[in-house]
């Protein structure tokens, strides 16, 4: 996988859903984790639902 070093924003549409939070989640995790994630890189969640940064953490 080739890395970047622009910082970029990851956009998640339906964050609430099944997929999302057992998926993309937890993906965008462990590339963070394993320090693939250009630094500055930011991870906008959008859903239909109620939800808490606490919630998804």
């Amino acid at each position: 996988m080739a890395t970047h070093s622009t910082a970029c924003t990851y956009v998640i549409f339906g964050a609430t859903g099944n997929l999302s939070r057992v998926k993309l989640m937890p993906a965008l995790y462990q590339l963070e984790a394993a320090g693939k994630l250009p630094p500055g890189s930011r991870i906008l969640a959008l859903g239909r639902r109620p939800w808490s940064r606490q919630k998804c953490i």
